[in-house]
């Protein structure tokens, strides 16, 4: 820990008050130091030698870990233990472990956009349902012709087209905010061994704008990839940026990241480990396939019990809940990962090895 609560100055090594911005001896302006111990840091969320909370909102009046007066507790997963890239064994067990010990805060976190995404699918549903009931649709089945989703769009009046807009926007704002509070989440419990919900959330609140920024400024990044795509030209390099760009939401949320710089330092992450992150992205992806094909038979099977379409739209919404955490424990592990292993390139150490 800091023996004082002087800030030396790194060039002439002068004293400043705790606080200071620049060095009283030659002016120049001071680096920001861990309150712990004491290294250097720049636009991060927890300091990279000893976990310390650096942020305000995540500060809340203690260490997270590190410091000398509060030992981590048991549950508290040290750096060296983490995942290294292309430990797909270990990150799945590690990813496993956090969801289990932590199911009910990474559900409820899930419920952000799981409940807006159900009142959705339910309003769709109900559009369907009151058109195939209408009399024009009726006509159309009286003769024997197809029944199209145009006609469905014929009936949509105004009002639902902007109720469904709403909702539209209402899922994509709260699966952003449930994305990176589920990725903080996972980086709070391999910090300090437990999850706070409402630290989540609220973290997730303070950096909304420029995870929403992110969310806009990929599809703009990727939209001449997506239409090259339709002739499949375009799929391998689509493939490729996506890839690239799939830990930008980390870097806001881990690093405290604009915009720019957190497409930057997910590029720079990812480089030299692109089909290491590739294979580990695709293998998760397979791991969320098969449980929601399980489960979407269990609630096929189960719906087929009840008439009334609001049960099946309940399994499946417990279903997304229930899945959905998954993806984005494995992606900040993931992300913590690749960080300390490129941190160990840099000085020299072998981390994989730890």
């Amino acid at each position: 820990m800091i023996p004082n609560n002087n800030h030396y100055c790194g060039s002439c090594n002068y004293a400043n008050p705790d606080g200071s911005s620049h060095c009283g001896g030659c002016g120049k302006k001071l680096e920001q130091r861990c309150p712990i111990c004491g290294s250097p840091y720049k636009n991060t969320v927890f300091c990279g030698n000893c976990g310390q909370a650096l942020s305000e909102e995540v500060k809340s009046g203690r260490a997270i870990i590190g410091s000398s007066e509060t030992a981590p507790p048991q549950n508290t997963v040290q750096n060296t233990q983490l995942p290294a890239p292309g430990q797909l064994g270990k990150l799945i067990y590690f990813t496993l472990r956090t969801y289990r010990l932590n199911f009910g805060s990474f559900a409820s976190l899930s419920l952000i956009s799981g409940i807006p995404l159900f009142i959705l699918s339910i309003y769709i549903s109900l559009i369907i349902d009151s058109s195939i009931q209408s009399p024009e649709i009726g006509e159309l089945e009286k003769f024997g012709e197809p029944f199209l989703l145009q006609d469905v769009m014929d009936q949509l009046n105004w009002q639902n087209i902007l109720i469904l807009a709403s909702l539209i926007i209402l899922v994509w704002v709260t699966s952003i905010l449930s994305t990176a509070a589920i990725i903080f989440g996972a980086a709070q419990f391999i910090q300090d061994g437990k999850v706070s919900q409402v630290l989540c959330i609220d973290y997730a609140l303070s950096c909304s704008i420029k995870l929403i920024g992110v969310s806009i400024a990929l599809p703009i990044l990727l939209i001449i990839p997506l239409l090259l795509s339709f002739i499949l030209i375009g799929i391998p390099l689509l493939v490729f940026l996506l890839i690239r760009w799939n830990f930008a939401v980390c870097a806001v949320v881990l690093e405290d990241k604009g915009v720019i710089n957190s497409l930057k330092r997910s590029w720079l992450l990812v480089t030299g480990k692109w089909w290491i992150t590739f294979g580990t992205v695709l293998a998760v992806l397979v791991l969320i396939v098969i449980p929601s094909a399980v489960l979407g038979l269990i609630n096929t099977v189960i719906s087929s019990f009840f008439e009334n379409f609001l049960v099946s739209h309940i399994l499946e919404g417990i279903t997304t809940v229930i899945i959905i955490p998954f993806a984005s424990i494995a992606t900040g592990i993931y992300f913590l990962g690749l960080r300390m292993s490129k941190e160990s390139e840099v000085s020299g150490t072998d981390f994989e090895s730890s």
